[in-house]
């Protein structure tokens, strides 16, 4: 696997503007990492967290990916289960990491079906 940029940022990656006032966590197809605003798309630069924490949200939206299908849903009921606790165990990192900066909201609508 090619190492993800925040392991080394550059200059380049540096970030002006102020987290927003909420963060949704929440997985997509395709996004970088499963953080959304009501803008939008979140940026790994936009956070400002942990390298370790970034590396764990992308592994859990990736297990998302590989695990569920949109027309179908979980490929087991083990990678959908697992997948949940890692949300669990998620939504406690980014809140420590958010400190009192923002507000969390989580979305894990791939569980909505059971």
């Amino acid at each position: 696997m090619d190492e993800r940029p925040w392991w080394h940022p550059s200059r380049d990656d540096e970030w002006d503007e102020p987290l927003p006032t909420v963060v949704i966590l929440e997985p997509d197809y395709g996004a970088e990492l499963p953080l959304t605003s009501e803008e939008g798309m979140l940026g790994w630069q936009q956070t400002g967290f942990s390298p370790q924490l970034l590396e764990q949200l992308a592994a859990w939206k990736e297990a998302f990916e590989a695990g569920f299908h949109f027309d179908t849903g979980w490929r087991s009921r083990h990678l959908r289960d697992e997948w949940a606790t890692q949300a669990s165990e998620l939504q406690a990192a980014v809140r420590a990491e958010l400190g009192g900066h923002a507000e969390l909201v989580v979305h894990l609508w791939p569980l909505n079906d059971d």
